[in-house]
């Protein structure tokens, strides 16, 4: 399943990604600057960026600013011996968020733990934004990072990037109208990766019509990263409107690709209604015994009134539940770890079938 922690282009290992709400409350300054030149020191890289719009803060156009990361990645020499190589960082051009450092800047990356040079910014075109994207000076802060990052979405250049970005879910903060905003604008473009990104965007959103587009569209068109984010986002998806647990069942459809099939399988076991624990029953007899499992799962948890909790908060959620009397001691028997679900299925498949055909008709 989709976690905070992940592995992506830019990145060294795992790494934890920072939300950019809090990372622009952080930032004493955010510029779209290409880098004029950088130098690797003690621990360090210095960068000198040439502003090309700045966002947040009081520099202007055209400025040069000098900027510090301090990272484990570099010696004295530069590069550590262990240390990836980083991508050369002269000509490229980002969103960079800054904190004062003294009379100087410091670098905010976008994660904690091992990063990489390159992943220190989020990749946006250098050239001036396209009509759809131009924003007002006076526009709220988070509008314009969005529209900065909607323009880089439908870059063929940075297009892959930015779909990285949404989906290790560090948009998920952001204000709701413009980053709905954005997602409906990108999920209709004609560029191929914008439009995934904005459909897994909502589709993490928990917007019911989502999913039923991704249910029309050929994820073969897409590269293994960008179905992978896909199938991440269905996932997360988590609405009990009867119209988006539709579309999650006809997601399981055999045409659909294993990993699709089963996180449309993982979302239904986490909305924990009837419509869903209907289809959750009908994976029974699936090949494949993850989806069996989850198919058991969900049925449980919908059976012994398991509250719903997003990925971020599943853990605090399920560690404060306390099932209610209606709970009998037999159902906390048949409701399995994997492991053990696997060494008698029969016994649990059963169970949830004759408990579900017995109180289906009750809710």
């Amino acid at each position: 399943m989709g976690s905070a922690l992940l592995a992506v282009q830019g990145f060294c290992g795992i790494v934890g990604n920072i939300p950019l709400g809090p990372l622009l409350n952080q930032a004493d300054a955010v510029v779209v600057g290409t880098v004029a030149e950088s130098t690797a020191g003690a621990g360090s890289l210095a960068i000198n960026l040439t502003v090309l719009r700045p966002v947040k803060g009081s520099n202007t156009m055209g400025s040069s600013i000098l900027a510090t990361w301090t990272s484990p990645l570099f010696s004295s020499t530069g590069l550590t011996a262990n240390a990836p190589q980083a991508s050369p960082l002269v000509g490229h051009t980002g969103l960079w968020f800054l904190q004062r450092l003294g009379s100087g800047w410091a670098v905010l990356p976008l994660a904690t733990g091992d990063v990489r040079a390159n992943g220190i910014y989020i990749p946006v075109p250098s050239g001036p934004l396209p009509p759809a994207y131009v924003y007002q000076t006076n526009a709220s802060l988070h509008t314009k990072i969005l529209q900065e990052i909607g323009a880089a979405a439908e870059d063929p250049a940075t297009a892959e990037p930015i779909s990285r970005l949404e989906a290790s879910r560090v948009l998920v903060g952001l204000d709701q109208t413009p980053l709905l905003a954005l997602l409906t604008h990108l999920s209709s473009s004609s560029q191929t990766i914008a439009k995934a990104t904005g459909l897994a965007g909502l589709v993490r959103q928990g917007i019911p019509t989502a999913p039923l587009a991704l249910s029309a569209i050929d994820f073969g068109a897409f590269s293994g990263q960008v179905q992978n984010n896909l199938s991440n986002a269905i996932c997360e998806y988590r609405n009990t409107d009867t119209a988006g647990v539709s579309a999650l069942g006809v997601l399981l459809n055999s045409r659909y690709q294993d990993g699709v099939r089963a996180c449309a399988a993982h979302a239904l076991r986490e909305i924990h209604t009837l419509q869903a624990a209907l289809l959750l029953e009908a994976l029974f007899g699936d090949a494949s015994a993850r989806i069996r499992y989850d198919a058991v799962i969900g049925i449980a948890q919908f059976a012994m009134g398991f509250p719903q909790a997003g990925l971020a908060d599943k853990a605090t959620v399920i560690a404060s539940f306390n099932p209610g009397p209606s709970v009998t001691r037999e159902m906390k028997q048949h409701f399995p770890s994997q492991s053990l679900f696997s060494t008698n299925e029969q016994e649990y498949l059963s169970y949830w079938k004759m408990w579900l055909s017995a109180h289906s008709g009750q809710q």
